[in-house]
């Protein structure tokens, strides 16, 4: 029989069930239950509230119903939305006198008791109290048992609240765990306190056992590493700049946070977030480039001489800007708002790149025949100079990426088959620049000091060992639809890549190896936006 004995608890929705070993007749056995209750916990009503067993053995309408099955050998009590009370131990007593469908008649009683599962409980928070969280990323509450997600989201608060509010949102494969979404990110050095209330509900209607608050502080940035790029509507231009993190957990909803949101009728063109994740430029279509914090608290600032700009790229340390803005090279510096031209003699047509030493500027420029070279220009110096020959003479260069030590700056050469990769290593006078036999792409980033991720001419993407010449896929050129874009970690260990899905352009991480794809964006019909380029911040 179940309910099961009191050894072990049963849900407070679970059904009365009583076994026969023959046919009955319904109506004696419907008449001669009864239920009563002790309590073991003073946490509320320990009745079937709105059950009447005399109207249920009627047939007439109340908050539960008998159903019988294989040939009136089995019968369940069934009450849906009238839970038996939390922790309480209740007694089903079965009277004497029920018949059989061939007419024997059992005069004794039967009875038996069983305990109910307790209230649900906060098993874990994440931050714990007095710890801190990446600004980016979504404290979560783990309870002991799955929760209905309406009166749990109800139940939940932070506090101060961050600008645009939050969502609570449940884990996809655990029902148990909800993540606290804020819509922007929390401000670094401020403490948060986080709030459950006994409002929250499990699946079957009981209220948490016991209320909880958890105060933290939320932390800097850059501790982790983010993906910022910007999104909106396909076809529609870019409405915002976003940042998302890896789920904590599997089944986690993506974590996206609004770094910026465009004005009215000037889509943002360009995003570029500083290597610490601190300070974001974002280029706006019919306006000059802004520089805002990442984590918000003072307006955007307009950086003078910028409009139109077509490329830029923050220095180590997130002091300076480097762009570009009607062919000529300027720097920004953040903390007194000036900008020096550091060259115009040719058109820059983009392609930044500081050196890790911050002394060199790569970029590319376009010579009077025509031809784009890439140039090394210093900010301090204020000097340019150009890459030894790379090529033929009328090869375009472009697409410079340095190494994490500066040794060595990798770049592509145009060639009938398509970009060729080369490298210039100012350290060996006998070979400065050389190419890589064979080895064909676009470079993306350096993975290691002897790796360089490349977009292959397919449109996907591909790792070359820079000793070897072995070329490797990471993550294979999409059948249809725009090449993939892509970033790199810090560590170099992770890519974040775009990619077609359900019809809108997605972000996704990977490992370098091409392994442990997760999903960061979820767009669709609930939100029909698309991603642009991928940046990648933090450590």
């Amino acid at each position: 029989m179940l309910p099961a004995p009191a050894s072990s608890s049963v849900a407070t929705t679970a059904p009365v069930l009583i076994a026969f070993d023959t046919a009955m007749d319904p109506g004696t056995v419907e008449r001669r239950l009864r239920i009563t209750a002790h309590r073991l916990h003073p946490l509320g009503p320990a009745t079937l509230r709105g059950c009447s067993l005399s109207r249920a053995a009627a047939g007439r309408p109340t908050g539960c119903h008998f159903a019988w099955s294989s040939g009136d050998r089995v019968v369940r009590l069934l009450h849906p939305d009238h839970p038996f009370a939390v922790a309480a131990t209740y007694r089903i007593l079965l009277l004497g006198g029920i018949r059989s469908a061939a007419g024997g008649v059992n005069g004794l009683a039967h009875a038996w008791t069983f305990v109910t599962e307790p209230a649900p409980v906060v098993n874990a928070v994440t931050p714990g109290p007095g710890s801190g969280l990446d600004p980016l990323a979504a404290p979560a509450i783990t309870f002991s048992r799955p929760m209905a997600p309406g009166p749990t989201a109800r139940a939940i608060s932070l506090r101060p609240t961050p600008e645009g509010g939050i969502a609570v949102l449940p884990n996809r494969r655990n029902g148990a765990r909800f993540l606290v979404e804020p819509a922007t990110p929390l401000t670094p050095g401020v403490r948060y306190t986080l709030t459950v209330s006994r409002r929250a509900r499990d699946t079957q209607g009981n209220r948490l056992a016991r209320g909880l608050q958890v105060t933290f502080t939320a932390g800097p940035f850059g501790r982790s590493p983010a993906v910022v790029f910007r999104a909106g509507p396909p076809g529609g231009g870019a409405q915002a700049v976003l940042a998302a993190i890896a789920p904590a957990a599997p089944g986690d909803p993506p974590s996206l946070r609004q770094l910026y949101r465009a004005p009215a009728g000037h889509p943002v063109v360009a995003d570029w977030p500083s290597p610490g994740g601190t300070w974001l430029a974002v280029g706006l279509a019919g306006r000059p480039l802004v520089v805002l914090a990442a984590g918000g608290g003072q307006p955007p600032v307009p950086v003078p001489g910028s409009a139109g700009a077509t490329a830029a790229a923050w220095s180590p340390g997130s002091r300076r800007l480097a762009f570009v803005a009607r062919g000529a090279l300027h720097i920004y510096t953040r903390s007194t708002g000036q900008v020096s031209t550091l060259a115009t003699a040719d058109p820059i047509t983009g392609g930044l790149a500081w050196r890790p030493d911050g002394a060199i500027i790569a970029a590319s420029v376009r010579l009077p025949s025509g031809v784009t070279r890439i140039a090394l220009l210093s900010p301090a110096l204020q000097a340019l100079s150009f890459l030894p020959p790379a090529g033929s003479a009328t090869a375009d260069q472009g697409t410079p990426l340095w190494s994490p030590d500066g040794a060595t700056l990798a770049f592509q050469v145009s060639g009938p088959l398509g970009p060729q990769l080369w490298l210039y290593r100012p350290g060996n006078p006998a070979a400065a620049t050389a190419s890589l036999a064979g080895v064909r792409g676009t470079p993306v980033a350096f993975l290691d000091l002897s790796t360089v991720l490349l977009e292959t001419a397919s449109g996907g993407l591909a790792r070359t060992d820079l000793t070897t010449g072995t070329v490797s896929p990471v993550v294979a050129a999409p059948p249809s639809g725009p090449p993939v874009a892509a970033a790199v970690t810090a560590t170099g260990r992770q890519v974040a890549f775009t990619a077609l899905r359900r019809g809108y352009r997605q972000i996704l991480l990977v490992n370098s190896d091409g392994t442990g794809a997760v999903d960061l964006t979820a767009f669709g019909p609930a939100l029909p936006w698309s991603a642009g380029p991928p940046a990648v911040t933090g450590s």
